[in-house]
């Protein structure tokens, strides 16, 4: 899979304990849906021992991580723009919510930030040409 010469699609997470950064990026599942391939890490934690409290959290946030992006490449996009570059890169985005896919036909949408693992980690797709 792939689209020679076209944009990459990633998907950019930061955790907001530690302050780690890293994009992954992705393969096909035997059903051609994306699946997670290769993290790249690209900012490594600035806080080894993070309490659950929050007062020795990273501090990091959206912009910084959008900022180390830039630094690397990529730009943040919508979930539906991250569709459609998946699309074109040959993925099979479906509906039905089997092993962990990236992304879902029906999450097609202006989504930009997402929150997973409430409040660790925030997370956006990404893409580079």
């Amino acid at each position: 899979m792939g689209n020679e010469g076209g944009p990459t699609v990633g998907q950019a997470s930061l955790h907001r304990p530690t302050g780690t950064v890293i994009v992954c990026t992705f393969v096909p599942h035997h059903d051609g849906g994306p699946i997670t391939g290769r993290a790249e890490h690209l900012l490594e934690p600035t806080v080894t021992d993070p309490q659950s409290d929050r007062s020795s959290w990273s501090g990091r946030t959206e912009e910084d991580l959008e900022a180390v992006l830039a630094e690397h490449g990529w730009r943040v996009v919508t979930r539906a723009q991250a569709a459609k570059a998946l699309r074109a890169e040959g993925y099979r985005l479906q509906n039905k919510r089997s092993y962990g896919h990236a992304l879902y036909d029906d999450q097609a949408d202006e989504t930009v930030w997402l929150i997973t693992f409430e409040p660790w980690t925030v997370s956006a797709f990404v893409m580079r040409n």
